[in-house]
């Protein structure tokens, strides 16, 4: 089983990678990159909602919500 845990470089390289393709994106704005903060993220505005979003790559927990919020959907057929 892999780690969950990724190196600074890695998540550095997620947050450009991510960057670039949310400035390239319509319906982002305001892209930001931000490398040397504790946790490195991108700063980004929705235009739809004007909801001001910060992404992060360093925790993977979000992505085992998922998983688990989308089994619990697979469950019901309400939800189908």
């Amino acid at each position: 089983m892999g780690s969950n845990f990724a190196t600074i470089e890695d998540i550095r390289r997620k947050v450009y990678l991510c960057s670039v393709a949310l400035a390239a994106a319509a319906g982002f704005s305001n892209v930001t990159p931000i490398y040397d903060a504790k946790v490195p993220i991108v700063n980004v505005l929705h235009t739809g909602t004007r909801s001001k979003c910060d992404i992060s790559f360093s925790n993977t927990l979000g992505d085992e919500h998922g998983r688990l919020l989308r089994f619990y959907f697979n469950l019901h057929p309400r939800f189908v």
